[in-house]
């Protein structure tokens, strides 16, 4: 399964801007969570999207397609850092709807130099390691999510070639729900099984609250019944996770007290062979000296 051609013919910046789009999507998510058993656990940001060295790379290629824009941009991150991130998101959400554009015969350069043919020729240059990259991370999402929610992999298919920017943004949203899944799995899957069953439930939930909306009666107190069951069970399942999650930080706090006392440990060695290791240094060192040839 490939990227649509009009993504593939974008280079550089393009690259940049999906990478600042899913992490700040993810990041947007990660606001401080409240004590409420039901409230939604969001994912965390895979890494912090508006980092200077990030949006300083986005800039920088910017400047290769529309520097009247990209210095507006600069201008505005300096005199109002908030409204620069929400007009940058901005920018990325129209990116990805505008369709194709024209791209510059020209190579695109960034701060370490020259990209080449990008990642839609054959030039084999960063932006070419960077497509393919991304490709291999969408190839691998697509096959975890045919095996964990085949319905959502089937309704991908269908929209991947009518209207692939509706395609992508889709994408980009399941991965913001599902990949802190992914990545549990290869650590805990007995906790990723239950984010999964979590999802699910909450799918439910809403389906069952929007079949409630203008229903009355005996149909109306039968899916309250249900909705109640529902949530009862939601509830025990949120306790399983949270006790994995607990029992996960639980022994990763044991190995960092295990690795602070080796640390402690091989300080105080250290500290006790002191004059040794002075001394027995000293005479490597002029050991060394003396074999050099000056001549």
């Amino acid at each position: 399964m490939m990227f649509p051609s009009w993504m593939q013919k974008r280079g550089w910046l393009w690259v940049s801007m999906v990478w600042l789009l899913m992490s700040s999507r993810a990041a947007l998510g990660g606001q401080e969570r409240p004590s409420d058993i039901w409230a939604e656990d969001s994912p965390p940001p895979l890494e912090e999207p508006w980092s200077g060295r990030r949006l300083e790379s986005f800039l920088v290629r910017l400047e290769q397609e529309d520097p009247n824009r990209a210095a507006e941009l600069r201008s505005l991150r300096q005199s109002d850092p908030q409204k620069f991130q929400e007009v940058v998101r901005a920018e990325l959400e129209r990116f990805l709807r505008a369709g194709d554009r024209p791209r510059s015969p020209e190579p695109m350069a960034g701060p370490q130099g020259p990209m080449g043919a990008g990642p839609g020729g054959s030039g084999g240059g960063p932006g070419s390691r960077w497509l393919e990259h991304l490709q291999r991370r969408h190839e691998e999402f697509i096959q975890w999510l045919q095996k964990n929610n085949p319905e959502l992999a089937a309704e991908l298919e269908q929209i991947r070639e009518k209207d692939p920017a509706l395609y992508f943004t889709r994408v980009m949203d399941a991965r913001r729900r599902y990949d802190p899944i992914m990545e549990t799995e290869k650590r805990n899957p007995e906790l990723a099984k239950v984010l999964l069953e979590d999802l699910a439930m909450q799918k439910q939930r809403d389906e069952l609250l929007k079949k409630l909306r203008g229903t009355e009666g005996a149909e109306r107190e039968k899916l309250l019944q249900e909705l109640k069951t529902l949530v009862s069970q939601r509830f025990d399942l949120i306790i399983r996770k949270k006790t994995l999650q607990y029992q996960e930080l639980e022994q990763r706090l044991k190995r960092l007290q295990e690795e602070i006392e080796k640390r402690r440990s091989e300080i105080s060695k250290l500290q006790a062979g002191k004059q040794q290791a002075v001394e027995e240094h000293v005479k490597d060192l002029t050991a060394q000296a003396e074999k050099m040839s000056w001549d």
